[in-house]
């Protein structure tokens, strides 16, 4: 039996389990970490952890709602960029808005570890061809 909860109560129940020590998973809405994970598709696997590193995907509050986006960059030991990896806008925060972080994700039967090299080498190639092709767009319309 599927039960539908309010986001609100949704990302309270989300925070007070990892907050717990508590591992979660959850299937991803939207489209903004195309091609890694797909909407209403991939689920994802989250936990906490002291130190966050470039690339982690974590959940985290931004102004009033959730996301779940990579991060990118850390300007220091406080504040952090993210950005979804089919989006060029960026969030930044604080640390302490991180509520957790995915260590894996499954999508239909197959289940990736973020930590495998595998995973890492399609994510630092992909991250590079977008930010080339970022770039050959900027070139070509003379911006």
């Amino acid at each position: 039996m599927n039960k539908t909860i309010n986001n609100k109560d949704f990302f309270t129940t989300i925070k007070t389990s990892l907050n717990s020590g508590e591992h979660v998973s959850f299937f991803v809405k939207g489209t903004s970490m195309l091609p890694f994970f797909k909407d209403g598709k991939t689920e994802v696997f989250l936990t906490k952890k002291d130190q966050y590193k470039k690339r982690d995907v974590c959940l985290f509050q931004y102004n009033e709602i959730y996301v779940l986006h990579r991060l990118v960059k850390i300007k220091d030991k406080h504040q952090y960029i993210f950005q979804g990896d089919h989006t060029y806008q960026f969030e930044v925060i604080e640390k302490e808005k991180i509520i957790g972080y995915v260590y894996q994700y499954k999508d239909g039967d197959k289940v990736s570890r973020m930590s495998s090299l595998c995973i890492q080498l399609k994510t630092i190639l992909y991250l590079g061809f977008k930010k080339m092709k970022f770039w050959l767009r900027k070139v070509i319309k003379g911006v």
